[in-house]
């Protein structure tokens, strides 16, 4: 039992640690942060510390992109500026 208490937390400082570690990056004019981690439903949505969870799992391969207003410039030719480019209207 002292060794479940002992891990228990253990595991919450290190969830902790891991969200002060990886904050809501903030976007400057132009640009903005997507969301890249098809398992959760902040998937395709600005980024947040919620993008790398789902429920209490660090996703090892989630990820926020960056996204430049430069690059939703007519005409969208692929997939990506299809579905991001509304973040800039």
């Amino acid at each position: 039992m002292k060794y479940l208490i002992i891990f228990i937390i253990l595991t919450i400082s290190c969830a902790d640690n891991f969200n002060s570690n990886h904050e809501s990056i903030p976007s400057h004019a132009g640009e903005v942060w997507i969301c890249h981690n098809p398992q959760s439903e902040y998937h395709g949505h600005i980024c947040s510390d919620e993008c790398y969870w789902v429920g209490q799992l660090l996703v090892k391969n989630s990820y926020c992109w960056v996204l430049e207003e430069e690059d939703c410039t007519p005409p969208l030719t692929y997939g990506w500026q299809d579905q991001n480019c509304h973040f800039f209207n």
